[in-house]
């Protein structure tokens, strides 16, 4: 169940710092509130509001919303992408 879930992504995690470590990669953790900020308007913002504003970053995603209706993995990993560029929603857009 959860505790499964959760071993096997601190393994996943585990394993990419390990080879970006090894490959001298920089590795920089951005917390969930910080992406939610940014990307979805507010420190709380639900995964909705950052799907929308990944999508109002980046038009050229808007052809990925069907699929990131349910399902909120790839429009996160945007979102983190974009948190990580420096990019942020603007006040006041929706």
């Amino acid at each position: 169940g959860n505790v499964v879930h959760r071993q096997k992504a601190m393994a996943a995690i585990t394993t990419v710092q390990v080879v970006a470590i090894q490959s001298g990669i920089q590795i920089k953790q951005i917390a969930a509130s910080t992406v939610k900020k940014n990307i979805g308007g507010s420190g709380k913002a639900s995964k909705v509001a950052v799907r929308n504003g990944v999508i109002q970053l980046l038009p050229s995603t808007e052809r990925f919303k069907p699929d990131w209706k349910k399902v909120f993995d790839h429009s996160d990993a945007f979102a983190v992408g974009l948190t990580a560029l420096g990019y942020k929603i603007e006040k006041g857009t929706k």
